[in-house]
């Protein structure tokens, strides 16, 4: 079983989490030259700190000098604390003045339970992708069963939804209406609507599953955009409920790269023959508003939108089904793409813990899981938040993921 190249382990010394400090170098936009520049380190050690290659001799005092810069050199104080209350486990009264700032920076960005977290979440994903069954799944719903309804919905050309309840209402007549329509161009969704009201009502989630499962069922692809500003293990618990749908071949998922509104909540859905467009202030789901419609000419007005708006993502992750291409045709593709030789550390654990995938990490581009069975798939994710953690939790000589899967004879060897 190979090791891996990387830090030593932590356990003895402060947590240090690579995920929460470029979580703060993206929120604030930090300049890693001047980082480094400032706390006398060079770019390239500051580069592999991030990365979760190498991690500080004294995370304290790395930590410590860390804070102070950003403190110090970080734009006026009021802006900057405008910036930290808005980010996750980081809260305005602690951020009154500059020392307790600091101090309350220092505690976030050293927070054990985050470490922690971060490794729990990405077991469970990973665990998610190692046993999921699609035969198995398919044959639970009985999903040979559905049939795809060939009368016409009898739905009015255009309407529109008012609040929680209306959210609803509109979200399954869009699946209605683009299930029973003889289109067979993609569904592309995009929401930042708030899901836990929604998520409340056990009845709608199976229906909206249900519609989903039948828009793929019909043979539709499904694009998304996902809504990833937020904490690591709240984006790999949403993808672990999309695991169903991947598994299909059918979706492909996307991100927005660049900051959204937190103020102005939108949702567009579009299909060949309807779009639902939706909108809302945050905290105020019960005066949202939702515009259905299936006239021609708004249905082109809103398609460019959409196209517009998939212009601005990125894929989050590509899906692509084992007998379309080989693991070695696909390495071979990414490295056109990349345009240089890449190299990979390969993830083995003699498969104690995941019998059925195998993961291959490039630093710093992306890391590719493939599921050997049921059904074979290559899943390669692009996304910064989701490769540095994946590469800090996993490629290291004491891999945290890695050795909770040893027993203690194995530890001992």
């Amino acid at each position: 079983m190979p090791r891996f190249r990387g830090a030593n382990s932590m356990k003895e010394k402060k947590a240090f989490s690579p995920g929460r400090l470029n979580e703060l170098f993206d929120t604030l936009k930090l300049s890693g030259a001047s980082c480094a520049r400032a706390m006398n380190y060079d770019p390239s050690y500051l580069s592999r700190v991030r990365s979760g290659e190498r991690i500080p001799a004294d995370p304290e005092a790395f930590l410590e000098e860390f804070c102070r810069y950003v403190i110090q050199h970080e734009g006026n104080a009021r802006n900057l604390r405008d910036q930290l209350s808005r980010m996750e486990g980081l809260r305005e009264a602690d951020l009154s003045n500059a020392e307790s700032c600091q101090h309350a920076l220092y505690e976030w960005l050293s927070d054990a339970d985050t470490v922690r977290g971060e490794e729990e979440s990405i077991t469970r994903f990973l665990h998610s992708i190692n046993d999921f069954d699609l035969n198995q799944y398919l044959k639970s719903i009985r999903f040979d069963e559905w049939k795809v309804p060939v009368m016409p919905v009898r739905l009015p050309v255009s309407k529109k939804y008012f609040g929680t309840a209306g959210s609803r209402e509109a979200q399954l007549d869009f699946l209605k209406k683009t299930v029973m329509s003889p289109s067979m161009e993609p569904v592309r969704q995009y929401s930042s609507m708030p899901m836990e009201e929604m998520s409340k009502d056990p009845e709608f989630s199976r229906k909206y599953i249900f519609g989903l499962g039948m828009c793929i069922r019909k043979g539709l692809r499904l694009e998304v955009i996902h809504n990833v500003d937020r904490p690591l293990h709240e984006m790999l618990m949403g993808l672990e409920g999309w695991l169903p749908l991947y598994m299909t071949g059918q979706v492909s998922p996307f991100y927005l790269p660049e900051e959204e509104n937190g103020l102005f909540l939108h949702m567009s859905f579009c299909s060949g023959s309807v779009f639902l467009d939706g909108e809302a202030i945050d905290g105020f789901p019960e005066e949202a508003s939702y515009y259905l419609c299936g006239s021609k000419k708004e249905h082109a007005l809103y398609g460019k939108r959409m196209d517009a708006l998939f212009s601005k993502a990125r894929p989050l992750l590509e899906l692509i089904p084992a007998e379309q291409e080989s693991s070695e045709a696909l390495l071979m593709r990414l490295e056109e793409k990349a345009g240089e030789k890449l190299t990979y550390e390969l993830f083995d654990d003699g498969g104690v813990l995941f019998r059925n995938i195998e993961i291959r990490i490039c630093k710093g581009q992306h890391f590719i899981i493939t599921k050997k069975d049921n059904p074979g798939m290559h899943m390669v994710c692009y996304h910064p938040k989701v490769l540095r953690a994946m590469e800090y939790l996993m490629i290291q000589e004491d891999s945290p993921i890695l050795s909770s899967g040893k027993t203690e004879q194995d530890k001992m060897k």
